[in-house]
């Protein structure tokens, strides 16, 4: 084989071997986490806010 053939047959291993890596990477990436993590951080925030308002204002009546 010649230089110029195995360095074209290294580079189309290596440009398929990152194609691939990508797609690993993705799939195994879940937006669901980020999703949950948002949910928590807002849930955190709106306990506190609860913590600190009347009762009266949490009812339906006083909301309408």
């Amino acid at each position: 084989m010649q230089k110029e053939t195995i360095a074209e047959i290294v580079r189309i291993a290596a440009v398929e071997v990152l194609n691939q890596r990508e797609a690993i990477i993705q799939e195994e990436f879940d937006t669901r986490y980020l999703d949950v993590k948002l949910l928590m951080k807002n849930y955190r925030m709106l306990k506190v806010h609860y913590a600190h308002v009347s009762p009266e204002t949490l009812e339906v009546n006083a909301i309408c």
